[in-house]
């Protein structure tokens, strides 16, 4: 065979080979680059406009060039393709319909994200993400945060409305400036010790009876602590980084008198702001209370205008003996029909400002005179 014969053959097989490669690769992007599709028709939505495409075919290299992406209040309920956003830094999944966030497991730029609002109970797509400086998980089901354990950076951190009760993976978030556990069924916070960077700690409607891992925490500027089962608040005392300007909420926990007599009043005199409707008179406790002409006090609430008075024979103040609607001063008298002898009587006491609820006391409790010879 000549040679002129044998280049002719290898430029025909070349032909060949290359000419329907070619046709195939025709309307596609880089050789190699995936067409990605987005399953739930929402999302789809939300990439279009934010790579400003319509119907055309979604690659894998777009996608990869998304640095922020708001997707809240979308209806949302699957994130399938969102793992193709590689380069994403902020990711906004505010108020949708979210249960599985395991496309979110190798977006490990993220620096921020937020899912409040969602259906999510297993965060353990999280547990790499660990340039994540900013997270919202606010009104989930999370129970479980032990996936958050490794997340050093974060500064803000924010859990409020689950259901979580162990808070020991976060004793080594030692980065963390604001951070919000409200609403949860958390007892123990010693977890947080070790957190002496925070500056605002939420802390409200949990279950927490002892604070005394607060007492090392001085750079608190803001701290909420309403509506657990506090009753001894030295260590706010001993916490000598609580000073003027600083602000602790203790509406709706059962103060002992040393905490509303001693510790209150020490802490107002350093500057800070307590926020408290504490009850005076007749004490929490009290026994022998005439049971008529009893004078009922409280403390006063800044910003208050209007309180709402309660008074009742069982303590969740069902079928009240009394109620008083609209008082304008910090206190009452009840001279009503006379109450039973030797009897337990609970009251309870909320502060309002024009119209709108601000404060609630935690509920007291006194016993009437006994029955005459």
């Amino acid at each position: 065979m000549s040679r002129k014969t044998l280049i002719g053959i290898v430029a025909a097989c070349i032909i060949v080979v290359i000419v329907p490669l070619v046709i195939s690769l025709s309307g596609c992007g880089p050789v190699g680059d995936q067409e990605v599709t987005f399953p739930d028709p929402n999302l789809d939505t939300v990439i279009r406009v934010a790579l400003n495409k319509s119907s055309e075919p979604i690659h894998a290299s777009e996608l990869a060039s998304l640095v922020s992406l708001d997707a809240s209040h979308k209806g949302i309920e699957d994130l399938s393709g969102l793992q193709y956003c590689t380069s994403l830094a902020e990711l906004n999944l505010l108020s949708n319909e979210i249960s599985d966030i395991s496309p979110l497991a190798n977006l490990t730029s993220l620096t921020e994200l937020y899912f409040m609002f969602n259906e999510v109970s297993d965060i353990s797509p999280l547990a790499s993400l660990t340039g994540l400086t900013r997270l919202g998980l606010d009104l989930n089901r999370v129970i479980d945060i032990s996936p958050l354990a490794n997340l050093t950076s974060l500064t803000l951190l924010s859990l409020y409305g689950n259901q979580i009760s162990d808070i020991s993976p976060l004793t080594d978030l030692i980065t963390l400036t604001w951070l919000n556990l409200g609403s949860n069924r958390i007892g123990d916070i010693s977890p947080l010790a070790n957190l002496t960077s925070l500056i605002q700690l939420s802390l409200g409607s949990n279950q927490i009876g002892d604070i005394s891992p607060l007492a090392g925490l001085t750079s608190l500027a803001q701290l909420y602590l309403m509506y657990n089962q506090i009753s001894d608040i030295s260590p706010l005392v001993d916490n000598d980084g609580l000073s003027d300007g600083d602000i602790v909420h203790l509406q709706g926990n059962p103060l002992s008198p040393d905490s509303t007599n001693i510790y209150i009043p020490q802490l107002e005199a350093r500057g800070v702001n307590v926020e408290y409707l504490s009850l005076l008179a007749p004490a929490i406790g009290a026994i022998g209370v005439p049971i008529t002409n009893i004078d009922f006090a409280w403390t006063d609430v800044t910003g208050a205008d209007e309180y709402d008075w309660v008074l009742s024979p069982n303590p969740d103040l069902s079928s009240p003996v009394a109620v008083k609607i609209g008082l304008i001063s910090a206190a009452c008298t009840y001279s009503g029909t006379a109450l039973a002898y030797d009897t337990f009587y609970y009251w309870q006491v909320a502060a309002y400002k024009e119209g709108a609820f601000i404060n609630q006391s935690s509920i007291g409790t006194f016993t009437t005179i006994p029955a005459p010879p």
